[in-house]
Parts: structure tokens; sequence; C-alpha cells
């Protein structure tokens, strides 16, 4: 039987086709553009996918039979090329050499910063780029493997977003391109050549969707970062992380209207704000915020006003002095009907080597050039000496800040309680009530009224704080709520629920991460979904958890110190690398308790050992080797098949040269391959890819085999014949 050469035809391409190209090429516009220019999300949505389908339709228009289509659409290309080139001069030219940043510092930092122009740029760059390689592997040379790659891109710059972007975003993208690979694998009449037979087709496309779905399945699973936390006593000798946000960092400011939200610009400038000479390194307070309004985050809903009189009361309600003088009256066989419940009362914590009572001082001195009333200062601050005698003002939220700004350069002491909870006497607390224990007190003259009335004053704040703030104050939702019960299912005072909060963050997988750029900047989404964050989601977190377990907290930022800032001077170098947040919660018998989840979480840097390091390096190249063994498997087949081919009996190598011979003829003529003869193999070979001797040595050595059991032909001499078919195959794009 003789077949005709057919002409080599160029695969069928329908307009109807370019409908699920639109789809998959939007997919990857919204997911790629919510990674590089969320905040203008929408706009640069609307730009990458007009150009990505715009430049596809231009481009399959260059293979339309129509002349006028196709010159029109070649010169649409072409205006196209130059006008993104004169774009990327632009930017390049007079954008970037004026701007801080570069364009790759805004592509690979994940939306850590928005320019227009860069954003204009990556959407019109990528556009293009991701069109040509959608188009010329659904259009002009069906390849389902090529068309996966585009939808690596946005995949992969979200990494810095734990691998999160939304499932809506990725079931559009798998969407899109499962309908598009189902496309480009479609039956044609019989008078155009097919590329693959019917069969084939439905295992090509099958398998493309497949991979699809295992490698977004395996990308997600390897992107996020492991967050394993090391556990025990080790949790408490971990120092807070300094830095993380940077609220007007260029320099020491006046009150903030609002905290700082983690939007992933996390990065300091270094510049020296301030030096500290302490004793030892100190968290310093530089305003407080107590209403949560999500992601735009907290702010004061009230003015903020300050009275002088602080100082007097500050002093007077420092519960350590309360401790000492029960504890003389307790000696004194005063205060009778506590003295069972009291009476294991210490006046020192076990191991911190402080006595309760203690008062420390810190010098502050600014060294940025700023003229700020702000007064930064310890937790429990009792006195300031201002510069110039200037007088100080504290508000309800322990704000401190003086009459005037002061002036550049100019340095104060602020004296403050160092002691630490006397956990003997706020143990205590759960049995006796604290309000009717001061008055006690004060009766039988173990205090004074002076400090009979600040401690009950600021027992009374903190009541009515928690009343307005508490827990059911904006931000405490329901799943807070029920987790905030976990944490502290079994405890009873507030000191031990303050503490399990803040060491829950070490037990359950949070990362301190900088780097990190969230996909929602609100506390459920670094609670429950991400884990990952700076101090500010950390101090945030800590005070909705402390609120719905009936705590007063409220939330405060300022500076960490370390011995690492330290210099051989004895003095502090403070720079907005040092900023920090946490909560403060009110603890009867002590007051304002420091809550710092920040210091239990694991740095991002301690999560990238080796092991883990390496085995995502082997993950990502296990993916990109499966991903090329998908795209070149024919080509891995021949190569395989000439291989294995020099090994086996003589009547195995005849019989397995057959059925590849079989199979590209087959491939050649559209045959089905289970019911080919030996002669309507070797009449493709002859007809279709002209090789009419080879054909006939071929088909008197397979008749001689299949039907005499005859396997003296020469498998070496019918190999070459084999190689000949198959080079003229590939040279007619068969």
């Amino acid at each position: 039987m003789k077949i005709e050469r057919q002409k080599k035809e160029k695969p069928l391409f329908t307009g109807t086709q370019l409908l699920p190209v639109m789809i998959y090429l939007f997919g990857i516009s919204v997911g790629l553009i919510y990674v590089l220019a969320r905040s203008q999300m929408v706009l640069f949505t609307v730009i990458m996918t007009a150009v990505s389908c715009g430049f596809t339709l231009l481009l399959a228009a260059c293979g339309s039979k129509s002349s006028k289509l196709r010159i029109a659409g070649l010169l649409s290309v072409l205006g196209t090329v130059v006008g993104a080139a004169l774009l990327n001069a632009y930017v390049v030219m007079l954008v970037e050499p004026f701007s801080e940043k570069t364009l790759m510092d805004f592509i690979f930092t994940s939306s850590s910063f928005f320019n227009f122009s860069y954003a204009l740029l990556a959407a019109v760059d990528f556009g293009l780029i991701i069109a040509f390689v959608v188009c010329y592997s659904s259009v002009f040379n069906p390849r389902p493997g090529i068309l996966l790659l585009p939808s690596f891109i946005p995949l992969i710059l979200s990494a810095r977003t734990a691998g999160g972007l939304p499932e809506w975003m990725l079931i559009v993208i798998a969407a899109g391109f499962a309908v598009s690979a189902a496309g480009i694998a479609r039956k044609e009449p019989p008078s155009a050549v097919r590329h693959e037979t019917p069969v084939n087709a439905k295992r090509q496309r099958l398998g493309a969707i497949l991979a699809a779905g295992a490698v977004l399945a395996a990308l997600l699973v390897v992107i996020p970062r492991s967050s394993e936390t090391p556990l025990g006593e080790e949790l408490d000798n971990i120092s807070a992380p300094s830095g993380g946000y940077r609220q007007i960092s260029a320099g020491l400011t006046n009150f903030a209207s609002s905290s700082t939200v983690n939007r992933g610009a996390n990065e300091s400038e270094g510049k020296l704000l301030f030096t500290v000479n302490a004793k030892r390194p100190l968290l310093l307070k530089r305003w407080c915020f107590d209403e949560y309004g999500g992601s735009d985050g907290w702010y004061n809903p009230n003015e903020r006003r300050g009275y002088p009189s602080w100082q007097t009361e500050a002093l007077a309600s420092d519960c350590a002095s309360l401790v000492s003088g029960i504890k003389d009256s307790l000696d004194e066989g005063l205060l009778g009907e506590y003295a069972d419940v009291l009476a294991g009362l210490e006046y020192s914590t076990d191991g911190t080597g402080r006595y309760l009572g203690k008062t420390e001082t810190a010098y502050i001195k600014s060294m940025d050039g700023s003229s700020v009333s702000v007064i930064l200062h310890p937790e429990r601050t009792v006195k300031v000496d201002a510069p110039s005698g200037m007088a100080s003002y504290r508000t309800d939220s322990d704000e401190i800040f003086t009459e005037a700004d002061m002036p550049e350069y100019s340095g104060y002491k602020v004296s403050f309680c160092a002691d630490e909870p006397n956990e003997s006497f706020i143990g205590a607390l759960e049995i006796i009530s604290y309000e009717e224990l001061i008055e006690a007190a004060y009766l039988q003259g173990s205090i004074t009224s002076v400090q009979y009335n600040a401690l009950l004053q600021e027992c009374r704040e903190a009541r009515r704080y928690r009343r307005t703030y508490g827990e059911n104050s904006s931000g405490v939702t329901d799943e807070i709520r029920q987790l905030a019960a976990e944490i502290t299912d079994g405890l009873h005072s507030d000191y031990e629920k303050a503490l399990a909060i803040e060491k829950w963050f070490g037990t359950a997988g949070f990362v301190y991460d900088k780097d990190f750029v969230p996909g929602l900047a609100e506390a459920d989404y670094f609670i429950f979904k991400s884990k990952r964050g700076i101090c500010s989601d950390f101090a945030t977190a800590s005070v909705l958890l402390a609120r719905a377990a009936g705590l007063t907290a409220r939330y405060t930022e300022g500076y960490a110190l370390s011995e690492d800032i330290r210099s051989d001077d004895g003095l502090f170098y403070v720079t907005d690398e040092q900023t920090h947040a946490w909560a403060s919660v009110y603890i009867d018998g002590y007051g304002w308790l420091t809550v710092d989840g920040t210091r239990y979480a694991t740095p991002a840097e301690a999560n990238s050992g080796e092991g883990k390091t390496a085995l995502v390096i082997a993950v990502c190249v296990a993916l990109a080797l499966a991903l090329l063994a998908f795209i070149f498997r024919r080509s891995l087949a021949e190569a395989w098949f000439r291989i294995s081919f020099r090994f086996g009996s003589r009547k195995d190598r005849l019989s397995r040269l057959y059925r590849a011979l079989r199979k590209l003829s087959c491939r050649v003529s559209c045959r089905s391959e289970e019911s080919a003869t030996v002669g309507e193999v070797c009449a493709a070979i002859s007809g279709a890819l002209g090789l009419p001797e080879q054909a006939k040595r071929l088909e008197t050595a397979f008749n001689a085999l299949l039907y005499n059991s005859d396997d003296s032909a020469d498998p070496k001499l019918l190999y070459e014949d084999y190689k000949a078919a198959y080079k003229e195959k590939r040279r007619r794009g068969r």
C-alpha cells in the first residue's frame, strides 16, 4: 500500500481557542500584580491583562492566512516592542537614577515599597514576555510543558508572602492553564496533519493538567519556611530581636497619630538617634495606643492630655513599698485576717539578685539633631529630670512629654522602679482582694495615705480601662477569644495568664522575619495563617489575646536596648534598628508589666539551617527536572531506546526495533498503533518519509521475524535504517 507524501501543514488554530488563553493570562496577571503592586492592584491588573491579552492577539494575527491581517499584526507587534523599549529606556535613564530603590528592588522585595513607574514597567515587560510564551506554546507550537512555565513567575515572586497567593488566584491560574492545555491538544480535520494521535492527545492533556496541579501543590508546601521553635528553659533566655517598625524613623519625633503597620518596609537606615547611659539593657517607651483599627494599625480615639503631678503619684504607687509595709505589719502582728495567706511573703524575687523597691536611673541624650517634647522612658518610670528645668507631663497611657520642645542634642535623666514582679505577693492576691488589702494596710498604718490613694487610683484606672478596651473591644474576634481561652486554660492569676500568652509564641511556631511581606496586615492573618512578622505584629497579637483573656492590656512602641549596641564607653548607641513594639499588661500587686512575645519567636535567620536549605533546594531541583523531563519526554525516550538497544539478544533487539518503528510510522500516518501491520508500517516509511530502500529491507526482516521466527537479520544494519527514518521524521516536522 502506497501512501502519498503529505505537505507539511501548520497546526490548526481557531479564534475560539483564545478565550481560555485569556483566562490564563488574567490569572497570571492578577497573581503577579498582587505581589508587585498590591496597593494599586486593580489599576495595574487591568494594565497587565490588557498588555498580555492584546499582545497575544497581535502575535496570533501574525500567523493569519489573511495577508492584510498578517501585515497589520506584524506592524503592531513591532510598534509594541518599540514602545516597550522606550518605556524601559525612560525608567532606566530618567527614573531610576533619582530613586533610592532600583527596579530589581521593586520586583524582588514583593511590595515592600511602591513606585508607579516601576509598577508600569513591570506590568508591561512581564505582560509582553508572558504573552509571547503563552501564544507560542498554545498557537504556533503547542507544548503544554512550556505553557506551564509563565505560572511559575507569580508563584516564585510570592515566596516572601509565605507562598500564600490567595486560593482564588491559584484556582484561576490552574484553571486557565488546564483549559488552555485542553485547547491546544485538539482534534483536527483529516486534511490537517495532526501532531499526535487522539489517544496521545488525551494523555498529554491529562499529564499537563496533573503536572500543573503537582507543581502548584509542591510549591505551596516548599515555599513556606519551617517555623519550628526551640522549647524549654531556653525560651526565657532569648532576648527580643530589635528592629521591626519604621514610624518616622529618620529621627526622634513627637507623638504619632497611629501605630506602625507591617507592610514589608522594615529596612533600617542605621542613623544614630540617641545614646543611653544605663546599668543594663532596657525597653524605652515612646508612645502607646488604645484602639485597634485592623489593617490601619492602632490609634487613640481621644486627645492626649497630660497632668503635671504625676511624679509623686508614680513614686507612691510602687508596689514594692506596699510589700515592704505589709511585711513589717505582719511581723508586728498586724493584718491578722491576712496573716495566713501572706505568711510566705518575700522581699526579693528568685534568681534576679535585685531587691524589691530598687530604683535605677538612665540618662538619655539626643544625637540626631531633633527638637521634640516626647520623653523616652522605661516602664514604671517615677521621675524625669528634663533639661533646663522644664516641666514634664504624663498621660493616662503612660506617655511622658515636656511643656515645650527640648533643645537639640539635649539630655534628660529618668528614674524608674527596677524590681521584678513579686510572685509570692501576686499569688496571694488570687485568694484575697487587692483593693481590700491596700485599704486594710492603710487603716492599720502599713502605708501612708499618699501611697493608698496612688495605689487605689492606679488600680481603679486599670479597671476603667479594661471596661472600655476589654474582651469586647475592636479586633478581639471569636477565634481570638477561643485561642486565648485555650492558652490560659487552668490559670487563675492575671500574671500567669500574661506569661502564658507571652511564651505561647515560642511554642506555636512563630517566626520573627523583618523581610516578610504579609498578605494581609491584620492580626487574624498573622495569628492563624502566616505566623511570620515583626515586633508590631507580635505586640498587636499579644494585646488582643490578653484582652480576650480578660486582662488589661495596651499597645506600646519604643526602643529595645541590648548588649550588642553597648560601646566600650558603657553607653548604648541607639539607631532606628532598635525600634520595637510590645504589650503592656496591668497586674494587681505590681503595676504595668511588659509582655513581649517577640523575644520567644524564632528569628528567621536561625530557621535556615543547612538541612532545611538543602531540602528546599533538592525539592526545587526535583521539580525542575520533572518539568524538563515532561517537556523533553520524547527526546529522553528516544535517547533511552538508543542506549538500551545495544543490550539483549538478537531477537529481543529486533522486536524492540519493530515496536519503535511502528510507533514512529503511526505518528506520521495518523494510524492506530494497535492495528498497524508490517506492510502499513513500512509503507508509511517509504511514502511519507521517502525511504523506499530502507522500508523494503525492514519489511523483509520483520515479516521473517514475526511469521517465521527468523532472527537472522542484522540488528545493527536495521538500526541504521531506523535512525534514518527518525531523522527524516524530525526534519519534516512530523
